[in-house]
């Protein structure tokens, strides 16, 4: 594998982390889990099948339950740090998702304050508060990219093996259309 010393597995480790797996195709699985081949720095998660999702009205945010199956695949140990992206990003002048300006055309009810570069941030909910409103505790921030976490006052000074966030599976994706395996 050649692959800027495997950050661009390490990115789709960290997408992975985040809950998308069960969704992914990954070009890494392995066809045989009875012989896994993964390289000596990644670890092995053999496939398998699990129900997903929820059909209780209360849980508006869940999709209606389904059967997954997940394909077996290989993972970086840990998750992909602040400076190891930063690498990747000097070395190919990478922009991520939450760097770019989204589209008026896709988007034309948004202003175009709304249309600027940034990600969700997570605010806690207020003390006391029993019960938060559907994703109230996610809120669009401008300016919050990878090199500046919760918007643009903040920054990564610091933080250099802390994990990389706001990274998005569309960053995943051409990253490892890059590599070679």
């Amino acid at each position: 594998m050649n692959c800027l010393n495997g950050i661009s597995i390490k990115i789709l480790a960290a997408v992975l982390l985040a809950g998308c797996c069960w969704a992914l195709s990954l070009p890494m699985a392995i066809s045989n889990p009875a012989m896994p081949a993964c390289p000596s720095d990644m670890v092995y998660i053999p496939g398998g099948s699990f129900t997903m999702g929820s059909d209780n009205p209360d849980y508006v945010e869940e999709k209606r339950v389904e059967d997954i199956t997940v394909s077996s695949f290989c993972i970086e140990r840990h998750e992909v740090t602040n400076d190891q992206f930063a690498t990747f990003v000097e070395a190919t002048g990478y922009v991520t998702v939450a760097e770019r300006s989204l589209l008026h055309a896709l988007f034309p009810h948004l202003s175009d304050d709304e249309l600027s570069p940034g990600s969700l941030v997570f605010q806690p909910p207020e003390a006391g508060i029993q019960q938060v409103a559907y994703l109230s505790w996610w809120q669009w921030t401008p300016g919050a990219t990878w090199r500046h976490p919760f918007g643009p006052d903040s920054d990564i000074q610091n933080k250099a093996d802390h994990p990389v966030i706001h990274i998005a599976y569309k960053d995943a994706v051409p990253i490892l259309g890059s590599c070679v395996f």
